[in-house]
């Protein structure tokens, strides 16, 4: 009877065991799922930003390489507002007034690119985001696409 106890315990430890290492590998995939689209709808918010400053500007767009990164320079009423990649983040600056935000940190990759269409000019933007995982399933690449308003053709 004491062994039947002794059985009847460490199949019940053996059982909560691995119930309990299913409990965190669960909590630890759902932990990493949160954050991933975190990361997505950081990276959807500031394309969308990214668009609309893209659709309001006044005059062509310009692409500068410098010390600073690659910067895409949009030019404003009072102004100009430039997306800027450097040291793994986009930074989002405006002139006057010399306000500076970085708004999208952890990005491995990105690119502005004109791209011709029969009777605008648009703009591409292509990014992809730094991954947690060694290996991922998906890779977190986005593109967004602009026009702007003064770069139509005839």
């Amino acid at each position: 009877m004491l062994i039947d106890c002794l059985v009847y315990i460490s199949l019940l430890a053996l059982i909560l065991g691995l119930a309990f290492a299913a409990f965190y590998r669960t909590l630890e995939h759902s932990t990493r799922l949160e954050r991933n689209a975190a990361d997505i709808v950081r990276a959807l918010h500031v394309g969308e930003r990214w668009r609309a400053d893209v659709r309001s500007a006044t005059g062509a767009l310009r692409m500068s390489n410098d010390t600073n990164g690659a910067a895409l320079r949009i030019p404003r009423d009072q102004g100009s507002i430039a997306y800027i990649f450097r040291e793994g983040a986009v930074h989002r600056e405006e002139t006057p007034g010399g306000r500076h935000e970085v708004v999208l940190p952890n990005v491995k990759i990105s690119g502005f690119f004109q791209e011709s269409r029969l009777h605008v000019a648009g703009w591409r933007w292509e990014l992809e985001l730094q991954g947690k995982q060694e290996v991922s399933r998906v890779k977190p690449m986005f593109s967004f696409l602009a026009v702007a308003a003064q770069e139509a053709k005839p």
